[in-house]
């Protein structure tokens, strides 16, 4: 014939035409061509896409001049299986055929499974007639006993089934020889008569089906608002789930941070009143008091710029570094969270539909922020005197009025109880504030960082909430409109069994009248 069909041992029915080369599985949902059917290619080997156990047919064309001549049509089942529920797939479809020829092993040819398959066929299709073929052996057996075997088979044969023909059959010699069996065993007079009883045979089938497709649609509405609703509260259970982890990572890294930025205001405020004190060593005896303050103040102001930026920045810098670390590894927990809450929804949906990735560019802009702030900051200049404790007025003018005189012991005493006395806190923790302003603008902004890097995954996890509730909303819709008006899809339904009977009692008067004659 041209070509082979190898079938897998998936549970397909195959119709071999004649006609130019093509092939179609056909199944409940679509009907798919296979494209790579091509002149030049001798075996093709049809194979399940996943393995399913899914029941389909194939309608296999090629030219066949001796299906064309004889216009026949072969149908190729699936091996008959000890397992029941597989032969169940395909033997309803049985009726479509016009005989049923079973092809004996002549190695073991009908067996005790074989028996039993058969006689159940029969029982269940008492009406199809059923013939054999006896596929010899060449060269395992001699002629003498090939022909026992022969003759014992036919034996056991026509014990259990009568009216069956039996031919015997070697591929490499007769192919011609089997082609005219097929020809002898239909008999288009009783064919013709057979087939009006198929065909009431299988729309009483299709309606059955179209009756049981009504309940397994409303099955399969039921079943979908229970598995979506299961998906909602998961789905929910999962949105406070990271929230929760949302609220822990937020808390870690702002808190922290926060220990950076407190620890700094106090090493600050610690700091600064001292290395005012220290600037006391430049106050002499005889130094010009009338110019003293303000030279004080460059020198306290030079001193302080270089303690915030030579001390202060390198150890806050590096400490700033660690946090990044720290950070970047809560990102690193929290997207290992994400992605293992991904996976379990999508092994439930059986599809990728989750991706849930956390926004690490946060990281990088916090890495910006953190190399801007830390390449250091200006404070703006201090007067250690501008102040209105008791002290500052006096010093105010002490230089013009007392800066005159020759003896400046009393002025030298002034300034150096001064500096042993005044409470420089107030100026330390204005300097810190100042210096501090852009680290807490930068920390004001922690949560929301945070909750930028979880908006996607919250984002999936809404949406996929939305789809389901939606689901479940249009699932009983459709449940209420079946059960609000059945007679949508019964009366149809009614009707064509009405057409039916009336067509099962036409032929039943005229197979009366056939046996009457």
């Amino acid at each position: 014939m041209g070509k082979q069909i190898f079938l897998n041992s998936i549970p397909l029915l195959s119709f071999l035409k004649d006609g130019d080369e093509e092939i179609i599985e056909i199944d409940e949902e679509k009907d798919k061509i296979d494209e790579e059917v091509s002149e030049t290619e001798e075996v093709f080997t049809m194979e399940s896409e996943d393995n399913h156990e899914a029941f389909s047919m194939l309608e296999v064309k090629w030219p066949s001049t001796f299906l064309s001549e004889s216009e026949l049509v072969l149908i190729d089942t699936p091996v008959a299986s000890r397992n029941e529920e597989n032969n169940q797939q395909w033997l309803p479809y049985l009726p479509v055929a016009d005989c049923f020829v079973f092809v004996l092993n002549g190695n073991h040819p009908f067996t005790d499974h074989e028996r039993e398959f058969l006689l159940k066929l029969k029982s269940q299709f008492p009406e199809m007639p059923l013939h054999f073929i006896f596929n010899k052996m060449d060269g395992i057996y001699s002629e003498f006993e090939e022909e026992r075997i022969l003759t014992e088979t036919k034996s056991r044969v026509k014990y259990y089934f009568p009216n069956a023909q039996l031919h015997s059959f070697t591929p490499q010699t007769d192919t011609r020889n089997v082609a005219d069996f097929f020809l002898t065993i239909t008999d288009v007079e009783l064919l013709e008569k057979q087939r009006n009883e198929k065909i009431l045979y299988f729309i009483r089938e299709t309606i059955k089906y179209l009756f049981e497709q009504r309940t397994e649609m409303e099955k399969e509405h039921l079943h979908s608002v229970t598995w979506n609703e299961e998906m909602v509260e998961k789905l929910k259970a999962a949105v406070h789930q990271l929230n929760d982890l949302e609220k822990e990572e937020s808390a870690l890294i702002k808190d922290s941070y926060q220990n950076i930025r407190k620890e700094m205001k106090e090493d600050i405020e610690k700091a600064i009143p001292e290395i005012i004190r220290e600037c006391s060593s430049y106050i002499k005896e005889d130094s010009d008091f009338k110019a003293l303050q303000g030279q004080l103040n460059e020198e306290i102001n030079h001193k302080i710029q270089t303690y915030l930026d030579r001390t202060i920045m390198p150890k806050f810098a590096n400490a700033f570094q660690k946090w990044l670390e720290t950070s970047n590894v809560a990102f690193i927990r929290s997207q290992s969270y994400l992605k293992e809450m991904a996976d379990g929804f999508n092994k439930l949906y059986q599809h990728e539909r989750f991706k849930m990735d956390g926004d690490f560019r946060i990281l990088d802009d916090w890495h910006r922020d953190v190399e801007r702030m830390s390449a250091g900051v200006a404070i703006e200049p201090i007067n250690i005197f501008n102040g209105m404790s008791p002290s500052q007025l006096v010093l105010k003018s002490s230089g013009k009025l007392f800066g005159a005189l020759p003896n400046k012991s009393m002025l030298y005493k002034m300034y150096m109880k001064f500096f042993s006395s005044e409470d420089f806190s107030p100026i330390a923790r204005h300097i810190s504030t100042q210096f501090l302003m852009q680290f807490e603008l930068f920390e004001r902004g922690l949560q929301r960082d945070v909750q930028m890097f979880f908006k996607h995954p919250f984002n999936v996890l809404n949406g996929a909430v939305k789809d389901a509730e939606s689901e479940i909303e249009s699932n009983n819709e459709a449940i209420g409109t079946l059960k609000s008006a059945p007679e949508v899809y019964r009366d149809p339904l009614t009707l064509f069994q009405v057409r039916i009977r009336q067509y099962e009692w036409m032929t039943s008067d005229k197979r009366a009248l056939e046996m009457r004659a």
